[in-house]
């Protein structure tokens, strides 16, 4: 990373205890300067102990509406984006941004650049969905290389072993971020994050409550067929056995009560809530 670049960050030399240190300041959620970040050689840093442990690194400047915005892990890598000639580069001090920061980037069009490592390429994820909705667009971009369990490149690695272009080709090939749907062990259940665009939640919602019953592998197969979810005159119905004792054996349709479509949407999915505390690392 050029020298230049680094220093649009603010560093400044400062002793800790008796080691001497390159100190960063680091910006909260409210735009303000707030509390540092300090590197050594050897160590990949630390925050200030206590209150401010946490933030965002910025070149000297807020983002604003309209603007392009890098989003990168590290100050280092930030730095290196800024040398490639990016004026906007934000580098978070982990893989991921907290719900709290989102609020910094509205009216910004977002490219994200993570690490190429199942961590980076999660944090991403999470960052795009913190994002979605209040930024004018948000991408993620990928670096050239395999995306490894552990210690993937980063784009430092990636100019030092592929050049200026790899890393440029990526960040223009930036393609639109999606949501990734994961499964946990013990809940094989689809995520859906509840952000604050609530027409992109209430349409992830609606894919997953029409799965309902033909792709939910984690229903038992018996309940599958009850839970099945359909529309009848624009209104949501189920098939249920009639209650006219003529037609005994036969089904029938059922307007579907609110009760019973809430119950059916956390059969369908997982509903996540997020704090926006930038203090939480959530």
């Amino acid at each position: 990373m050029p020298r230049a670049a680094f220093e649009q960050f603010g560093p400044t030399l400062a002793m800790r205890g008796n080691l001497e240190v390159v100190r960063i300041p680091v910006w909260d959620a409210k735009g303000n300067l707030h509390s540092f970040f300090n590197l050594w050689p050897g160590d990949k840093g630390k925050f200030r102990r206590g209150k401010g442990s946490q933030g965002l690194f910025l070149p000297g400047r807020l983002p604003k509406p309209g603007q392009q915005w890098l989003v990168v892990e590290g100050v280092k890598d930030a730095a290196a984006l800024i040398g490639l000639g990016y004026e906007h580069v934000c580098g978070l001090p982990t893989n991921s941004m907290n719900a709290g920061y989102a609020e910094l980037f509205r009216g910004c069009d977002i490219i994200i650049v993570p690490d190429l490592d199942s961590a980076g390429q999660h944090g991403a994820s999470q960052t795009g969905s913190r994002l979605i909705g209040i930024a004018s667009s948000v991408r993620i971009a990928r670096l050239t290389g395999d995306v490894l369990d552990k210690s993937g490149r980063d784009v430092r690695d990636v100019l030092r072993q592929r050049g200026a272009d790899a890393v440029r080709s990526a960040i223009d090939g930036a393609s639109p971020w999606e949501p990734v749907e994961s499964a946990q062990s013990k809940d094989e259940r689809p995520e859906v994050l509840l952000i604050l665009n609530e027409a992109f939640v209430a349409d992830q919602v609606v894919k997953h409550l029409c799965n309902l019953g033909w792709i939910t592998d984690w229903l038992p197969v018996g309940i599958r067929e009850q839970s099945k979810v359909y529309v009848r005159g624009g209104r949501l119905v189920q098939v249920v056995p009639s209650e006219d004792p003529i037609a005994e054996g036969r089904l029938g349709i059922q307007e579907m009560p609110a009760a019973i479509i809430r119950e059916r949407i956390t059969q369908a999915c997982q509903l996540q809530t997020e704090s926006t505390d930038p203090k939480e690392t959530s």
